[in-house]
């Protein structure tokens, strides 16, 4: 009898794990289908589409000069060192200014566009001359009564006094002797050639002359006590622009006009500048200051003079594209074309999720400009599905 009840009991609890472990096909498809759908939404906006195009640029002046004043040595000097320099990276640069010795002579920075390739003193012509003379009224020394392009008694008075003003002589041409010809070289310099007769020479090693300023100083190689040579100083001066390259793909997209901001990583600063002008042509070759090899040049100018301490390598971002004001704009994952070929975005709301049918304007920055098509109501702050999570579908408008 014993042996009767436990046989009953183990087949009753076999019985028990069976009917756990055996399931129905419609239980087993509810506990393996994928869960619920989470969907993905995402407001609509009212805002400023704008495409932009982003390069990194170069900030560069409209002129650079190397100033190599290795001739510029004073008189009865054995060798041609630097005995002061006046000036460091980033000095803001006038006009008058001495900026460095060599033995004991000034090199200075006047204005103007043709580079000092002589001495100029009395007796000598030529447009270098009326340069010069521009130069001294521009300081307050006036060269009257000589004619313009001549060096006569008045250009000689000016520059007596503007290189005093500096705390130095000029130097002086010895009396000129007979040219290889028989001619005197008086004559010779009458005739713009030859050297200056006696009287105060401005000496091409002592005088640089920039286009306009703002100048300020980019490079500083020379060191009190160095012998005198190449590039002592690197100055810039006019106008600050920026120089971006772009890639083949983005040039049509960039036209003179257009606004940008520019941006220093590393320091922070910020700037907005204005396109000034596209090239038409790949660069070639890579120069300093230019863009890579392949790519399209880009020129900028500043809204407002850069700081004199404004970083040289910024990034550039150009608004290629604007719309006109704030348009309804929606994420591009919202936008659907249906079997029925209707362009819509798919609204949520406390109902069911209903499609809208849109016409699409400009994109920009993932964004898309829509318009609601005939009746179709659509407004900024309206929910539109941008995608599911957790589903099949991973796309609205299904």
């Amino acid at each position: 009898m014993v042996i009767i009840l436990i046989a009953v009991v183990a087949l009753g609890g076999a019985g028990m794990g069976a009917a756990t472990l055996i399931k129905s096909p419609q239980q087993a498809a509810v506990e393996t289908a994928a869960p619920p759908r989470d969907v993905l939404t995402a407001a609509v906006e009212h805002r400023v589409l704008a495409q932009s195009v982003v390069a990194r640029g170069t900030v560069t002046a409209s002129q650079n000069v190397d100033v190599s004043p290795a001739e510029a040595a004073g008189q009865g000097a054995s060798r041609a060192l630097y005995t002061k320099v006046k000036v460091h990276e980033g000095t803001e640069v006038r006009f008058g200014q001495v900026l460095l010795e060599v033995s004991g002579r000034p090199v200075f920075a006047l204005p103007g566009e043709i580079p000092a390739y002589r001495d100029l003193g009395p007796g000598t012509h030529g447009e270098d001359v009326t340069q010069l003379q521009r130069a001294l009224s521009s300081l307050g020394r006036p060269v009257a009564p000589d004619r313009p392009g001549a060096f006569g008694p008045g250009t000689a008075r000016a520059v007596r006094g503007l290189y005093r003003l500096l705390g130095y002589e000029p130097n002086s041409a010895s009396t000129p002797q007979n040219a290889p010809d028989g001619t005197r070289g008086e004559e010779k310099a009458e005739e713009g050639r030859g050297r200056p007769g006696p009287g105060p020479v401005v000496a091409a090693a002592e005088v640089v002359y920039l286009k306009s300023t703002p100048a300020r100083v980019e490079r500083v190689k020379a060191k009190v006590g160095q012998e005198a040579g190449e590039a002592a100083l690197t100055l810039s001066a006019g106008e600050r622009i920026i120089k971006a390259g772009v890639a083949p793909h983005e040039k049509g997209l960039i036209r003179p006009g257009q606004k940008a901001t520019l941006l220093s990583e590393a320091t922070g600063q910020r700037a907005t500048a204005e396109v000034v002008s596209v090239a038409q042509s790949p660069v070639t070759a890579k120069g300093e200051g230019e863009a890579s090899t392949g790519s399209f040049t880009v020129r900028l100018r500043p809204d407002a003079p850069l700081p004199t301490k404004f970083a040289t390598d910024v990034r550039v971002q150009i608004a290629a594209a604007s719309s006109p004001g704030k348009v309804l704009a929606v994420p591009a994952s919202a936008i659907s074309a249906g079997a029925d070929s209707r362009t819509t975005v798919t609204v949520e709301s406390t109902g069911e999720p209903h499609r809208v049918e849109v016409r699409t304007g400009m994109s920009a920055d993932g964004f898309v400009q829509v318009t609601p098509v005939g009746r179709a109501a659509l407004s900024a702050g309206d929910r539109v599905v941008v995608g599911v999570e957790g589903g099949g579908q991973d796309a609205p408008g299904h």
